[in-house]
């Protein structure tokens, strides 16, 4: 039940975060929520088998990309692709604050330099790499916040008894 009230919360923060303080490509913004990304990263664990994780992140990615990417297409590959990178990731390590904050860089370098270049090769839209790394910059700091936050009370295993 924690992974899917997560998730939830996830999408109503980006919601309510993007609405409030729309990102533009073109736009000077401080803030870039990407919720729900690191949520797929973050409730791995909770998952007793990769096949109800992939599903899970599968439907959370038809939502999302429709509502936020506009493409259901992009939302699909680059979520999965996180969900991919995640599952090997916590394959490899163990998961604690420190790899934590780790895998969520990792992940938020992950998608934006994926949907970069999906949006470069397609020719919908070419952007310079100045601002992709300016989204980068712009986003790790809030989502890291966040990935903090909800790690340490629905996640780690010192709190695993609280919900």
């Amino acid at each position: 039940m924690r992974k899917y009230t997560i998730l939830i919360l996830s999408f109503i923060l980006d919601f309510i975060l993007l609405n409030i303080f729309p990102f533009v490509y073109n736009s000077i913004n401080n803030l870039f929520p990407m919720f729900l990304i690191v949520s797929i990263f973050l409730i791995y664990p909770i998952f007793n088998t990769d096949k109800s994780y992939y599903i899970t992140i599968f439907i959370s990615s038809i939502i999302y990309g429709g509502l936020f990417y506009n493409n259901i297409l992009l939302g699909i590959s680059s979520i999965m692709l996180v969900g991919y990178f995640t599952k090997i990731y916590n394959k490899y390590i163990n998961l604690n604050n420190i790899s934590m904050i780790i895998g969520i860089i990792l992940v938020i370098i992950l998608n934006n330099i994926y949907i970069y270049l999906v949006l470069c090769f397609s020719l919908i839209s070419i952007f310079s790499l100045d601002i992709l790394l300016y989204k980068i910059k712009r986003s790790i700091v809030l989502n890291l916040i966040y990935s903090l936050i909800i790690y340490n009370l629905f996640i780690s295993s010192s709190s695993k008894n609280i919900f």
